[in-house]
């Protein structure tokens, strides 16, 4: 597990960084420093202490040192973060006067933050226009490094930090319930991602996998779903089966009918259709450039007869 120290990422005089990430995944990883990030856009996971959350849109969660956490991807959705890190004593000194405010305290310190290692807050309506303004300010900020660019990030950043505080303030009763409730909700669309991954070769139907859980609607399943993954319950399948396909095509010397019934599909010109669809290939062609081969001990060249499991595996293991 790697830990991101404060001499590999602060600068000494200006221990504080602000950049912008696309992640699909990004390994177990500790800093030694504050850290917030804020989901500019995308859908991901968010693990820490054996615990995965969704990324949403409008997420910012601030993060304790020293806690190990790790981000993954959902299908082929990558999320993009807004990292913000800096030093216990970079806040210290520079928010003095805002550590008189109670509620600034009480969101710095708030229970979830000591006990769990992180707070979240999901911003909403002009709350998450400005806090996104002035991030993308802070980014412009650091990067091109004007005359005054110190003072000016930290003024943006006290803006902020005092905008998270009020919005703290207004909805932290409401938000903790709400939490609650769509964490509960959430682990339903995970179980039902991790069915998919282990049994997609089978028969699958949407009303099989809403009749496993029984504890909501078709429709808001659908909604649900179609949030966390970005995709529907039909396409995220259909996405599994085809990359499945893909590896068979790669690196076996099944025929295309075998791959047609090995992926999960149960009839050819269904599967030939969708996949050339999805590939912009026909089956066969995708097996002419993409087949890797080796060469036997007599010189001739054949395709590697090998099995791989599901391109979502990563998401099955860590679920």
């Amino acid at each position: 597990m790697k830990v991101l120290t404060k001499e590999e990422f602060l600068e000494q005089e200006f221990p504080f960084m602000i950049k912008k990430y696309s992640h699909t995944d990004f390994p177990p990883h500790r800093h030694e420093f504050l850290e917030f990030f804020y989901v500019n856009g995308g859908t991901g996971q968010h693990h820490l202490n054996g615990k995965v959350s969704v990324l949403n849109k409008g997420d910012l969660y601030v993060m304790n040192p020293d806690h190990e956490h790790a981000f993954s991807q959902i299908g082929s959705n990558a999320v993009e973060i807004i990292t913000c890190i800096f030093t216990q004593s970079f806040l210290e000194s520079h928010f003095a006067l805002a550590k008189k405010v109670d509620r600034f305290v009480e969101f710095i310190h708030m229970r979830p933050f000591q006990r769990e290692g992180y707070a979240k807050l999901h911003l909403d309506g002009m709350a998450d226009v400005k806090v996104r303004g002035l991030l993308h300010e802070m980014l412009e900020e650091y990067e091109k490094r004007p005359a005054g660019f110190e003072i000016a990030l930290k003024a943006k950043l006290t803006d902020l930090l005092i905008t998270l505080v009020r919005f703290y303030d207004a909805h932290k009763d409401a938000a903790a319930a709400l939490s609650q409730r769509m964490s509960k909700k959430s682990r339903v669309v995970f179980d039902s991602i991790a069915y998919v991954n282990r049994h997609f070769r089978e028969r699958i139907t949407l009303e099989e996998i809403i009749k496993r859980h029984g504890t909501m609607t078709k429709e808001y399943f659908c909604v649900l779903f179609k949030r966390i993954t970005g995709k529907t319950f039909v396409e995220y399948l259909t996405e599994t089966r085809i990359d499945y396909a893909k590896k068979l095509l790669s690196f076996s010397t099944l025929t295309v009918t075998d791959i047609c019934f090995e992926s999960g599909f149960h009839d050819l010109s269904n599967f030939e259709r969708t996949f050339h669809r999805a590939a912009g290939c026909p089956p066969k062609k995708f097996r002419q450039a993409n087949a890797v081969r080796t060469e036997t001990a007599d010189g001739q060249k054949r395709s590697q007869d090998l099995q791989f499991p599901a391109k979502h595996d990563n998401i099955r293991s860590r679920i």
